[in-house]
């Protein structure tokens, strides 16, 4: 007998509500954010231009039809945060760069809050996992072919950070997962765990320790509600995957094993070789954020004075979102982004009933993945972080009663809920 929260949900998966215009280029919006270091323009990445496209129709269908505004679970203490960080730019050195790194983060709240006005339905948020999951395939595809004879991480352009690279895959591949346990058909369900794999060896030979972590994590959301069935699922393909991986590797010593040998290996001294610099930014930043207390140094001057430790033409960023936010904007700053994240995953777990159905199971794995990562790299300016609080705050506000329905696929699973 399946458990209650994981049974099947016999739905009808004709959607009748069509996409309207600024829909489409919101969807379009999302999939290009796996390639936005690649679609660079004059006026700024395609990605950007296509945000502010689907803010300006989004104003005028606004203006026009006389709606409200709905702003998201969370998104207050956020704008508290972004008003308090605009404070700290008057007293810090490095204001320029400060300017810039609030208006990705104003872009952020008002993507976030486009984002939750146009798909605010359950049922809408697989539109939105879908097309970013396979956005993120097609990406890993295309970054794995360009990089089959090259001696480098995998990214898909040299300017592409290989960390920010490796956190959109692992951000697509919890999405996979959702798929996984979503879907009835059994011959879709296979496309996707195939789907996975390639995901899965991408994320590895993006080297990037922060992803698997923060994978590892969301992952084990999975795991720990998860029926005995998808238990052993999981780990039957992360097992697939080692062996697709390092099997070969015994046996030829080609470019990418080398790389993830390098980047991955469990050597104490190789670990502590790599993790040098991280450590020392992560030192000299604390030390910094302690002497200015409670206010901290100002939005942006954490980067000035870290370049200026490491002996670096410009600035470099603290790696770490907490620590971003106390050396930045002090105390109360710190506290902001920590109570909007709480809140989230608090209202993840009081919006579900006595078990986590799978969408809910879905958003605390994508705030898991982006949590542990941040401690590792500053992904709260990266597109990927926005989307998943984006879903996540649509699934908390959604009616938890209602048939889900989909247009892509013929069935989907029922998590059946308790009552």
């Amino acid at each position: 007998m399946i458990p209650p929260g994981y049974g099947y949900q016999n739905v009808s998966l004709t959607v009748k509500s069509k996409l309207n215009f600024t829909q489409i280029l919101f969807l379009l919006f999302i999939a290009t954010i796996p390639f936005e270091y690649g679609l660079i323009t004059n006026y700024g990445t395609i990605t950007k231009l296509l945000g502010f496209i689907v803010a300006f129709f989004f104003t005028l269908r606004i203006l026009l039809l006389h709606k409200r505004i709905a702003f998201p679970p969370s998104s207050g203490i956020f704008a508290m945060l972004l008003m308090w960080s605009f404070f700290s730019l008057f007293w810090s050195d490095n204001f320029d760069f400060g300017l810039r790194l609030w208006t990705t983060l104003i872009f952020s709240l008002i993507y976030w809050i486009l984002g939750y006005n146009l798909f605010n339905k359950i049922e809408e948020t697989y539109r939105l996992i879908l097309v970013f999951y396979f956005a993120s395939l097609i990406a890993a595809l295309f970054a794995s072919i360009q990089h089959i004879d090259v001696y480098s991480r995998l990214s898909l352009t040299e300017a592409q950070p290989n960390n920010l690279f490796g956190n959109t895959l692992a951000f697509g591949f919890l999405c996979g997962m959702f798929l996984i346990f979503s879907i009835r058909n059994k011959h879709f369900r296979f496309i996707i765990y195939i789907c996975n794999l390639i995901l899965l060896l991408a994320i590895i030979n993006t080297g990037s320790r922060g992803s698997l972590l923060g994978l590892m994590g969301g992952i084990a959301v999975y795991i720990i509600h998860a029926s005995k069935q998808r238990r052993n699922t999981m780990v039957f393909i992360i097992l697939t995957v080692l062996a697709l991986y390092l099997i070969p590797a015994k046996l030829f010593e080609d470019a990418i094993y080398n790389v993830a040998k390098i980047r991955l290996s469990l050597s104490l001294q190789q670990q502590i070789d790599s993790m040098i610099s991280r450590q020392e930014i992560l030192s000299f930043g604390l030390k910094e954020a302690l002497n200015a207390l409670p206010f901290g140094v100002g939005l942006g001057d954490i980067d000035r004075s870290l370049g200026l430790h490491m002996r670096i033409w410009g600035e470099i960023n603290p790696h770490n979102n907490l620590l971003r936010w106390i050396a930045d904007t002090g105390l109360l700053g710190l506290f902001l982004f920590i109570l909007m994240y709480g809140k989230l995953i608090k209202n993840i777990f009081s919006a579900s009933s006595s078990r986590l159905t799978v969408e809910f199971l879905a958003g605390l794995s994508f705030l898991t993945l982006m949590f542990i990562h941040g401690l590792f790299t500053e992904v709260q300016f990266h597109k990927p972080f926005w989307l998943a609080i984006l879903i996540t705050t649509i699934i908390i506000n959604s009616n938890q009663n209602k048939s889900h329905s989909m247009s892509i696929y013929k069935e989907i699973k029922n998590n059946s809920r308790e009552h």
